[in-house]
């Protein structure tokens, strides 16, 4: 029986995860900022309600730590510098002091590297663009320095996108603007390449990390699909058979760099296969199961 810690078990990622490892006969513990609904805690071995900015300790041994937890400024609220460095590079430290860890899983970016117009893989210049991405390089330093257990795996993660999302990322948004008959207001190029990764998927590869006993290394995840923001917005609309309109300005050239995980496939023998239209759709058939409840889906409002 194996000790497993979830950190940012109230987030996106965090509640899909808590959802999934309970099932299993490991004692799930998890970790957030705030009190969480019963919905997750009720099955958990214990809850701890910490803030990873202040320095802390916790009175169990893990087996494995999933890292999630982090403040990230997307597309909707005002940024807080200082946050960044609090959350996401002193949290990531406490979070390492704070008990005797063998396996720790830093969920990090692929935006900590440098955007050429080559393949990204994990030999790939880094230079993180903004303060986000910044903070997640800074907490892999951490942890290179700072972890002392069996295993230490960083993922690098393209955009991960799915069912529970909160609309402060890009398809959420896309999705509340088109559903409400609003106009598509989009601030970002619209040659805009973008990749996305099924959170379904993501959580099929933490459980494959715990089969593997954990595993030490930098990894890419990202799905071998792209597509261009107008299009996301494109098929959108047509999902929501929405009469909104789709208004771009900013015209501004991109650089694509596509992000590659040969790396990952050979250690995890693990791939995204869940294509953008079926992420659409099943966040769409999520939205629409809320709206039937009369609820207020997760991480909205």
């Amino acid at each position: 029986m194996c000790n497993i810690l979830i950190t940012g078990a109230g987030g996106f990622i965090g509640r899909a995860l808590v959802r999934e490892l309970v099932k299993t006969d490991a004692h799930v513990y998890a970790l957030d900022i705030k009190p969480l609904d019963g919905s997750i805690t009720q099955n958990v071995k214990g809850f701890f309600c910490q803030d990873l900015g202040v320095p802390f300790l916790l009175d169990v041994e893990f087996d494995y730590v999933f890292h999630l937890g982090a403040y990230n400024f997307t597309h909707a609220g005002s940024p807080q510098a200082d946050q960044y460095q609090r959350v996401n590079v002193l949290g990531t430290e406490n979070l390492i002091n704070s008990s005797r860890i063998k396996n720790f899983i830093f969920l990090s970016t692929s935006k900590v590297y440098k955007t050429t117009g080559m393949p990204i893989d994990e030999e790939a210049v880094l230079d993180p663009s903004d303060e986000y991405a910044k903070s997640k390089l800074e907490a892999e330093k951490i942890c290179r320095t700072q972890f002392r257990g069996k295993n230490l795996c960083i993922f690098r993660s393209v955009n991960i996108s799915g069912p529970g999302q909160a609309e402060k990322a890009v398809i959420p948004v896309l999705f509340k603007q088109a559903m409400s008959g609003e106009a598509l207001d989009i601030f970002a190029p619209k040659k805009l390449m973008l990749q996305f990764v099924c959170v379904n998927d993501i959580i099929q590869l933490f459980k494959r990390c715990i089969e593997l006993g954990g595993v030490d290394g930098v990894f890419n995840v990202c799905s071998t699909n792209t597509i261009r923001l107008d299009e996301l917005a494109k098929k959108i609309i047509q999902i929501t058979q929405s009469n909104a309109t789709i208004h771009f300005s900013n015209h501004t050239p991109v650089i694509f760099s596509e992000v590659v995980s040969q790396r990952l496939k050979k250690f995890f023998i693990w791939e995204s296969k869940t294509k953008v239209e079926n992420i659409l759709k099943e966040y769409h058939h999520w939205l629409l199961g809320i709206n039937k409840k009369g609820e207020t889906p997760v991480g909205y409002g």
